[in-house]
């Protein structure tokens, strides 16, 4: 379960000892787990009501506005208490955009692999009459084009979410590049994606973010930051890391 808010909290501001703080510029997110939901719900009250006062004290006030909710795994929100601020209660969200990947219920990433797909055709759409077959700008400026504005919407902070995704929907993201390739180089139907990707000297998305997450979890593991070592690795302790791989699934 996690709560994210609009404004920028101290660590100043004291936390309880379940849940924790993540802070990122003007983001900060409260979050805390336990098998059951209630108990989550309550710590994380606790962990409001705390930050609210001490706000109160400098003269400070939440953005409600920006606040989300959101409790992953199975477990329905309908009947389950609300989250308040300032006696404004928070609606459950079925998803959460937090430092631009967007998290859903069931952190299948579904819902992030559809916004960077739509995302990076738009970009693609929009660079169309640079990028098309017949345009006068030369092929290997046109690829040049494609790597810089549109390959880094697809794999912005893989590392994330790369590993959790399902086959289905890297096949997704990678029929955007395959789909800009061909426009690029008018190669024919007939030829295979990966003849595109050698012809083009581009590897897959799926390559260079398996490559950028085994790069980060090994730095992680030399990190000197106990916090930053556990990053990507298996916990047989906890259930919830326990699912988080090292690797990519194969």
């Amino acid at each position: 379960m996690l709560i994210t808010v609009g404004n920028r909290i101290t660590q100043q501001c004291n936390n309880i000892h379940e849940t924790s703080t993540s802070l990122f510029a003007d983001d900060t997110m409260f979050h805390t787990s336990n098998k059951n939901a209630t108990y989550a719900i309550l710590r994380l009250q606790r962990q409001i009501n705390i930050t609210t006062r001490w706000l109160t004290q400098w003269r400070l006030r939440l953005n409600v506005s920006k606040t989300v909710a959101i409790l992953f795994g199975t477990k329905a929100t309908t009947k389950l208490k609300k989250i308040t601020i300032h006696n404004t209660e928070i609606n459950w969200s079925r998803d959460a955009k937090y430092l631009g990947v967007t998290l859903n219920k069931s952190l299948s990433l579904h819902n992030h692999v559809e916004d960077i797909i739509n995302k990076a055709k738009r970009s693609r759409a929009a660079l169309y009459p640079l990028l098309n077959s017949k345009s006068h700008i030369p092929i290997n400026a046109r690829l040049s084009l494609f790597k810089i504005y549109i390959r880094p919407i697809l794999l912005y902070a893989a590392p994330a979410w790369g590993p959790k995704i399902s086959r289905s929907n890297w096949k997704k993201i990678e029929a955007v590049q395959n789909v800009g390739l061909r426009s690029i180089t008018a190669i024919p139907p007939y030829q295979s994606n990966k003849s595109i990707l050698a012809i083009t000297k581009i590897p897959s998305i799926e390559e260079d973010a398996r490559k950028a997450t085994t790069i980060m979890f090994n730095k992680n593991t030399r990190s000197l930051y106990p916090h930053i070592q556990k990053l990507g690795v298996p916990d047989p302790e906890d259930p919830i890391c326990k699912s988080r791989p090292f690797y990519f699934k194969k």
